[in-house]
């Protein structure tokens, strides 16, 4: 089932001796995967710390449909809740590249080949663009004299 991103909203709260804290962030929507996703503000959620997330009967699929969540029987149209709690470790353990398309040194490789890179862990998908993944042909070096090289 399709959803209409539009009306897509997710609310998130830390839990604080039985008080709500709204976290800030963005939702975006993703049609193709069908997934939606809420980034906190300053990429991390406090440690330590429990969360309850909701999706709220505004989310609709394209037809109109209101969400069929988990605080009604179905097929009632409720909110979805859930809750988690985070670690109390934050991550500091830098990314490395696990595996590469093609190999290093390799030849002969056929030119619509697609190159990629996979990480050891998940990745922020907006630091991954063309300035930081960089494609580029060696330079030529050309000997006119043994003392002038030009590229």
């Amino acid at each position: 089932m399709a959803w209409a991103s539009t009306h897509f909203r997710q609310q998130l709260y830390r839990r604080e001796h039985h008080a709500r804290t709204a976290v800030t962030g963005t939702v975006s929507y993703s049609a193709v995967s069908k997934t939606a996703t809420f980034k906190p503000v300053g990429s991390s959620l406090a440690m330590n710390s429990d969360f309850t997330a909701t999706i709220t009967t505004a989310a609709t699929d394209l037809s109109g449909n209101a969400l069929a969540g988990t605080t009604a029987a179905l097929p009632a149209a409720s909110n979805y809740v859930w809750t988690f709690k985070t670690g109390g470790v934050s991550d500091t353990i830098a990314p490395t590249v696990l595996s590469i398309s093609p190999l290093a040194d390799a030849s002969n490789i056929c030119l619509s080949k697609t190159v990629s890179a996979t990480f050891s862990e998940p990745m922020d998908a907006s630091t991954i663009t063309a300035s930081t993944v960089q494609g580029r042909r060696p330079a030529v070096l050309q000997f006119r004299e043994p003392s002038l090289m030009t590229p």
